[in-house]
């Protein structure tokens, strides 16, 4: 039995698809939107997932966290605002269209606090 503990940053094009992958595979817990009506109406659309009010909520119970946003400013602005809330030995995984050197950039950061990035 799988446990749902993912959470899941930017709902667009993409990422609603993405997240609704993780959702039938049992694995998607949270679900966040910088435009909380997404959220709210991706995680009523999806039994037992929570839209998150705050990215630390979002990455408080998860020990996994995919994010799917559009710059390289936002994917900074997520991971800094995630960090607080991620536990020890969190994944971050990037599925950004960003330049390569951000998550390079944060990188020393992140795993400074026993947690991880993937781009």
């Amino acid at each position: 039995m799988t446990t749902a503990n993912t959470g899941f940053v930017g709902l667009g094009a993409m990422g609603a698809p993405m997240a609704s992958r993780l959702h039938r595979a049992g694995l998607l817990r949270a679900v966040w939107n910088r435009t909380p009506a997404v959220a709210r109406e991706f995680a009523a659309a999806h039994a037992d997932v929570e839209a998150a009010d705050s990215l630390r909520e979002l990455a408080t119970p998860c020990r996994v966290v995919v994010l799917c946003v559009s710059a390289d400013a936002d994917v900074r602005a997520v991971v800094e605002a995630l960090l607080p809330g991620l536990q020890p030995g969190a994944l971050i995984v990037d599925c950004s269209t960003v330049a390569n050197t951000t998550a390079q950039a944060m990188a020393p950061t992140i795993d400074a606090l026993a947690k991880r990035i993937c781009e």
